[in-house]
């Protein structure tokens, strides 16, 4: 089975990334249908990470 692998990097912290994507996405006729709070879920289970960074972005 062929993988369809699409990567991209940004100068953007996390969230406007997320928001930038789901800003396009509807430019483009699509729409986001699920966003997951992966760290919520998993902070739940004993999990914990610090909040997310970009080193270049100052």
């Amino acid at each position: 089975m062929n993988e369809l692998i699409y990567q991209v990097g940004t100068e953007k912290f996390f969230d406007e990334a997320v928001e930038a994507v789901e800003a396009q996405t509807s430019v483009h006729g699509f729409r986001v249908l699920y966003t997951h709070a992966y760290q919520a879920i998993l902070a739940v289970k004993g999990f914990t990470r610090g909040p997310t960074s970009n080193s270049n972005h100052q």
